[in-house]
């Protein structure tokens, strides 16, 4: 499957969001929730690799990137090229969560639920 960046990055909040979500949901699906997290940090290393290169001349003496100090072509520049970053699609082995393993998990832990807005966000995780 081919992900941007983009996708990878609102993956990796919400991934980190559904482990931690009270009660936990069951094993099995808690186990697929932590492999795709795992997966997403992976396939985000190179990510945020290539953003530091890209910024790094841009720093100042303190390591800090200040944007209001840099000429306005070289600001419009960086953007552009940090939004060409956030679109490459990269290849990534991600296990689909399954809507029934979601209704049994809802099922055995009453409280437990996907907030909407993931579904929403990462629709290409989810399969029936």
């Amino acid at each position: 499957m081919k992900l941007s960046y983009k996708q990878m990055l609102d993956a990796d909040k919400y991934l980190g969001m559904l482990i931690q979500l009270k009660p936990a949901p069951t094993a099995r699906l808690a186990s697929q929730i932590a492999r795709n997290a795992r997966l997403v940090g992976q396939a985000l290393t190179d990510f945020y690799a290539a953003r530091d290169a890209l910024i790094a001349p841009f720093k100042d003496s303190d390591g800090k990137l200040d944007e209001a100090a840099m000429p306005k072509a070289e600001h419009d520049a960086l953007v552009a090229e940090y939004i060409e970053l956030l679109e490459t699609e990269v290849e990534a082995d991600f296990h689909p969560l399954r809507i029934s393993d979601i209704e049994i998990a809802e099922e055995r832990k009453p409280g437990f639920e996907i907030p909407g807005e993931a579904y929403f966000v990462m629709d290409w995780m989810f399969t029936e």
